[in-house]
């Protein structure tokens, strides 16, 4: 089997295991952080959220980075950091769910194979009630999509922003070595937003590889999005958000 060549677009944190299943397999991972996860000052409203807990029977974390930034706040702004005293957790995915174990906290709720905002909300209906308080624990900005949803079930919801989003920095020589020769194999997108910073970073010089380019999305919208972009191959979805997943789904690409 040739050595294959793939371009890995997660937070530069969140990548390790997956680069080390690509290279275990003898192939070759590169690094581009597509998104640049920064730490915000928290508002007024949310630290008072924090501070009254008490009053919400649930509680969503968006991310596995939405549990890794508001840990600390939680820990600083709560009476108890014992989350599932105070109300019952769900989850859009599974590395999100490993990422509150890493805290003690538990999750209740989770998508059931379908992991995304739509997902969960399927997954919410069964428990929640009319006139429940919600917290949600998220990044600035992005879809609304379960917020909304669970306003129209008649939920009191409160979103609790604790980390931003942005692009990230990089420099020429690094884009002109990744994109340079069509040498790629696959590359792996995590969701529409990473997937719109790449074509912005790629720009009008390295956008004609970028297009040519095989891609692994997690789920239909992002396949949707490359389509519209203009990428010439349809994107590969991968069954699972896991590594195991994508691995393999990266390997059917390649």
């Amino acid at each position: 089997m040739s050595k294959m060549r793939f371009l890995i677009t997660r937070p530069q944190d969140q990548a390790d295991k997956l680069i080390e299943l690509i290279t275990r397999a003898g192939h070759k991972a590169v690094r581009l952080p597509a998104i640049e996860i920064r730490n915000i000052s928290l508002s007024a409203a949310t630290i008072s959220m924090l501070g009254k807990l008490d009053e919400f029977a649930f509680a969503i974390f968006i991310s596995a980075n939405a549990v890794h930034k508001a840990a600390d706040f939680i820990k600083k702004y709560t009476t108890s950091p014992r989350l599932n005293d105070y109300f019952k957790i769900a989850v859009i995915g599974p590395s999100t769910a490993k990422a509150l174990e890493v805290y003690g906290w538990q999750v209740d709720i989770i998508s059931d194979g379908k992991y995304d905002s739509e997902g969960l909300l399927q997954a919410l209906k069964p428990f929640v009630a009319k006139n429940d308080k919600i917290i949600i624990f998220r990044g600035l900005g992005g879809r609304r999509v379960l917020a909304e949803g669970l306003q129209k079930m008649g939920v009191r919801v409160a979103e609790a922003p604790v980390y931003e989003r942005t692009l990230p920095k990089v420099n020429n020589s690094e884009l002109a070595k990744i994109f340079t020769n069509n040498s790629l194999d696959a590359i792996l997108t995590m969701s529409n937003e990473s997937l719109r910073n790449l074509y912005t970073l790629a720009g009008t010089k390295y956008k004609r590889s970028l297009l040519a380019s095989k891609l692994v999305v997690l789920n239909q919208r992002c396949a949707n999005l490359a389509k519209s972009l203009g990428f010439k191959n349809p994107a590969i979805i991968a069954r699972a958000p896991d590594e195991s997943s994508i691995f393999e789904a990266l390997m059917q690409a390649g």
